[in-house]
């Protein structure tokens, strides 16, 4: 679902972040921050266009927010451009 790594040296820990169960339960934290910044990239820059996307918080599986709370959009933004750019 998330995870794009096979073993925990590729993406680090483990965590449950949601409801589900079975082998959808487990995912990467590393992998789960990569796939909300992906959802990220496909929404509109100028900021009177941006509209909070369930995506990033809420699992598209079974529907329950995520455990782990959510990078802010400027966290995530930083995961792209670094510190310099993000702060503009």
């Amino acid at each position: 679902r998330y995870c794009l790594g096979s073993s925990e040296a590729e993406g680090g820990v483990f965590v449950e972040p949601c409801a589900c169960s079975g082998g959808q339960r487990w995912v990467h934290l590393e992998c789960l921050r990569r796939w909300q910044r992906s959802v990220l990239v496909l929404q509109p820059t100028h900021p009177d266009l941006y509209q909070e996307d369930r995506r990033i918080s809420h699992c598209g599986v079974c529907t329950q927010p995520f455990t782990c709370a959510p990078l802010s959009r400027h966290e995530m933004m930083m995961g792209f451009t670094g510190v310099e750019l993000a702060a503009l």
